[in-house]
């Protein structure tokens, strides 16, 4: 969802649909304890403004690193699978070297690449 339609479900009182992600439903929280802060007085406009817009910023930033984390697993993901086919031809090469080497890369045994 984006900040403004969590703004508009906020200030209409109105619930979160069962399949936010927990971002959202923090940002939810954080718009309506906001908007319930402004209604009883303790902001002004302009500090509630102001509150509005970082929480904004912040949920707009939090969004942007999720999506890049997850791009980032993709494509190491994508990797990992083309690694795949030339893993077995290495591995049936025989060369020791070449198959501690894959077992390195692929992840299965990460201590032997490391000087201790």
């Amino acid at each position: 969802m984006t900040f403004d339609e969590l703004c508009a479900l906020a200030g209409n009182g109105k619930p979160l649909p069962r399949s936010v992600l927990p971002l959202e439903r923090v940002a939810y929280r954080g718009i309506t304890w906001l908007y319930h802060a402004y209604r009883r007085g303790a902001f002004s406009k302009d500090e509630a403004a102001e509150e509005k817009e970082a929480l904004r910023r912040e949920y707009e930033d939090a969004r942007r690193k999720e999506k890049d984390g997850l791009k980032l697993h993709k494509d190491i993901d994508q990797i990992r699978v083309a690694f795949g086919g030339q893993f077995k031809a290495v591995k049936e090469s025989g060369c020791p070297v070449c198959r501690r080497l894959v077992k390195i890369l692929d992840g299965r045994d990460l201590s032997e690449g490391q000087d201790t």
